[in-house]
């Protein structure tokens, strides 16, 4: 995905900020890219629609733990554990 899909993205968050898709769309989009605190900041909006929390909270905890934030890595599976504890399992 490109910057230019990413910026198609902006006016759907613009009528509908809690758009779980959207906000895990262009989280993933900006991770690819390299742009991390965006990618984080994405997925931190996102965690709050119950809907994509699980989803949110296992791309979360990944790029959280590739940044080097070990407390918030670790926070966001306690709060996956919480959710599913089946998704830890390996």
């Amino acid at each position: 995905m490109t910057i230019a899909n990413a910026r198609a993205l902006i006016p759907v968050l613009d009528h509908d900020p809690d758009d779980a898709l959207t906000l895990l769309a262009l989280a993933s989009m900006a991770q690819v890219n390299g742009k991390r605190e965006l990618a984080l900041s994405y997925y931190q909006t996102a965690q709050r629609v119950p809907a994509a929390e699980e989803e949110t909270l296992i791309n979360l905890l990944e790029l959280e733990y590739e940044v080097g934030h070990w407390a918030e890595a670790l926070a966001a599976a306690d709060r996956l554990k919480k959710l599913n504890p089946w998704r830890l399992r390996s």
